[in-house]
């Protein structure tokens, strides 16, 4: 099983590289270029420590027509030795929870004018279902400081994708020239 997982998360690391760096396209041909809910979830195992903070465990995407579904298990203990006493969106969730929780959320990508933006939506700690506007603060005090990305900006896809896709199971990346109108 953990050789299996290697190599599907070696997939999913080599798809991100020419969705990222598409220095193999030749001849103007674009293939699409799909990653597996399998490839993401091996990836996301092998790899959470160095990608999530402290006390974020066991992270599991389901991939839907709609988007994408997640969950993990925080531990708000951890998280709350972890956070600097300035981080409010945290800090209020660290206070209003304890010990390890389940969170699930769902992730959709919507266009806004000629740029995309993901929309984290439905998020549900243990059984109680955390208002937008912590998930936002939350975002902005604690994802964007320490990835240095801002998740609640819209951004632009790269260059040569053309639109993205979601099916039960993956996400295909459509490629090509892009059109300038």
């Amino acid at each position: 099983m953990a050789q299996n997982n290697r190599a599907l998360s070696q997939q999913f690391e080599r798809i991100l590289q020419v969705i990222d760096k598409p220095h193999a396209l030749t001849l103007g041909i674009f293939p699409p270029m799909i990653i597996t809910q399998a490839e993401t979830n091996a990836y996301l195992h092998l790899h959470s420590r160095e990608l999530l903070p402290p006390g974020v465990y066991s992270p599991d995407i389901l991939l839907t027509r709609e988007g994408i579904d997640a969950s993990a298990q925080l531990n708000f203990d951890q998280i709350r030795a972890d956070t600097p006493s300035h981080d409010w969106g945290d800090s209020v969730l660290a206070i209003v929870f304890h010990g390890t929780q389940p969170i699930s959320f769902h992730v959709r990508l919507a266009r806004q004018d000629d740029k995309h933006l993901l929309l984290i939506e439905h998020v549900v700690v243990g059984s109680t279902p955390i208002p937008d506007f912590m998930v936002q603060m939350a975002l902005k005090s604690y994802v964007k400081p320490r990835y240095h990305v801002d998740l609640t900006q819209p951004f632009d896809l790269p260059e040569h994708v053309t639109q993205v896709e979601f099916d039960p199971g993956r996400i295909v990346f459509y490629r090509g020239e892009k059109v300038t109108h």
